[in-house]
């Protein structure tokens, strides 16, 4: 809030509107904030696609090496609903995991990673990274867990299929 004021009291002195912290003055004089925006927004759905299709194939997977115990839930009473719920939630847990490891190890990578880069090209003194933390830590983990949970509920949907006469091909 004091860097935006103090712009503001700097563009009236001095009459320009070109008066920039230091994010601001990267993004004028490279131009690469929407290029960098364009590539988040393409990874994001090109991890979206691969996620959905890695979680079909797991749950496939699955569904075909436990059939036999399905088919036994079913015989002693389950629900194919309650067989769904088992499914889904086992791909919530394992995805809020993975999703918590990567928020914790996220900023300490990316010091890990970008430093060495930006001190390469001359940036010794300090970089500060400018995190838009509601799109990272909420908006992006939200996308990646709604899309796990609608892959691995419609996938699911295939247990309906088995039913209590299967156990009779259990082996």
């Amino acid at each position: 809030a004091v860097i935006e004021e103090r712009i503001e009291e700097l563009k009236d002195i001095f009459g320009t509107n070109s008066v920039f912290d230091k994010a601001g003055f990267v993004n004028d004089c490279t131009k690469a904030a929407d290029a960098v925006v364009g590539v988040k927004d393409l990874t994001l759905i090109v991890a979206v696609v691969i996620i959905i299709l890695m979680t079909v194939l797991i749950e496939r997977s699955f569904i075909s090496k436990e059939r036999s115990q399905i088919a036994l839930m079913k015989a002693l009473g389950f629900k194919s609903r309650s067989v769904i719920n088992i499914h889904i939630l086992r791909f919530m847990l394992i995805c809020g995991l993975s999703l918590a490891a990567a928020a914790a190890l996220s900023i300490p990578m990316t010091k890990l990673i970008m430093d060495p880069i930006f001190s390469i090209m001359g940036a010794t003194n300090g970089i500060s990274y400018a995190n838009d933390t509601l799109g990272t830590f909420l908006v992006l983990p939200a996308v990646i867990f709604g899309a796990v949970i609608l892959a691995s509920f419609v996938t699911s949907l295939y247990t309906k299929t088995i039913s209590a006469s299967d156990t009779a091909a259990i082996e």
